[in-house]
């Protein structure tokens, strides 16, 4: 609670001197502080909310330079909150699934992306493979018929042309009526190419995330959501391989065990 209280402090007086560099220096100092604290989320984050509302800000720019600490309140606390579970999905596990071994490919991946979409604040965590000469889909949280083929129109063009005109943070607000999400609640989505090895061929895929606009994703997921795209990738290329020569071994095994049988 110091912490709140001297960030409001701080942010008020800089707010009555008028000064533009001190309101950014106090939002630098109470986005320190407030690191340090190490809140948790959900409850510190709703008393900050109500304080900061409370501050009854008399311009634009004092208005502006509250909703940015807002902003950066709930940044630092989600990232306080994360920090020590990670990101990415090297060596990471849903609670969910901790003691389903995956075997199949689909398997393999909707493992991964629960423990991403449990990372993410979007509504909806989606991976976007070609299979067979189709669009597949794995997706966590929204979804349906309808929520698919507006994405398949979205990502359809990268398994064409391996180019994703959609790559990074897209503001879907202008978005064409074949690819419009807000149907959905979805505004923002963040989309990465994710790229693997199976049998000495290239594959590739999409990973997307959509976000409400009342909820816009966070710098920091844009970076880890291409960080996780990356790791993805190699994860299913390792996974593939070892795939792959446990089959050679198993089939080593029981040729051996045949042999010994027929000797006998």
């Amino acid at each position: 609670m110091f912490a709140v209280v001297t960030t409001l402090t701080t942010l008020m007086v800089a707010l009555d001197s008028g000064s533009p560099f001190l309101v950014s220096l106090a939002i630098l100092f109470g986005s320190a502080l407030l690191m340090i604290a190490g809140w948790k989320r959900e409850k510190e984050y709703s008393r900050v909310e109500h304080l900061i509302r409370h501050l009854s800000p008399r311009t634009h720019e004092q208005e502006y330079s509250l909703d940015k600490l807002e902003s950066q309140i709930e940044g630092l606390l989600w990232e306080v909150e994360r920090l020590s579970q990670g990101i990415g999905v090297k060596g990471q596990h849903s609670s969910k699934n901790a003691d389903e071994t995956p075997h199949t490919f689909e398997e393999v991946v909707t493992q991964q992306m629960t423990t991403l979409h449990e990372r993410f604040r979007s509504v909806s965590s989606v991976f976007c493979y070609e299979s067979e000469g189709d669009i597949s889909f794995v997706r966590m949280g929204i979804g349906g018929t309808r929520f698919e083929s507006r994405l398949q129109a979205l990502l359809v063009s990268f398994f064409r042309t391996g180019v994703l005109d959609c790559e990074g943070l897209v503001d879907g607000e202008r978005s064409s009526l074949q690819t419009d999400l807000s149907l959905f609640g979805i505004r923002f989505g963040i989309a990465y190419p994710v790229f693997w090895q199976e049998q000495g061929e290239e594959k590739r895929g999409v990973l997307w995330l959509g976000y409400r606009a009342e909820k816009p994703p966070l710098e920091v997921e844009v970076s880890r959501c291409r960080t996780g795209a990356s790791e993805l990738g190699e994860y299913l290329t390792n996974m593939l391989r070892v795939s792959k020569l446990s089959a050679r071994a198993s089939h080593a095994e029981e040729t051996l065990e045949q042999r010994e049988d027929y000797i006998a």
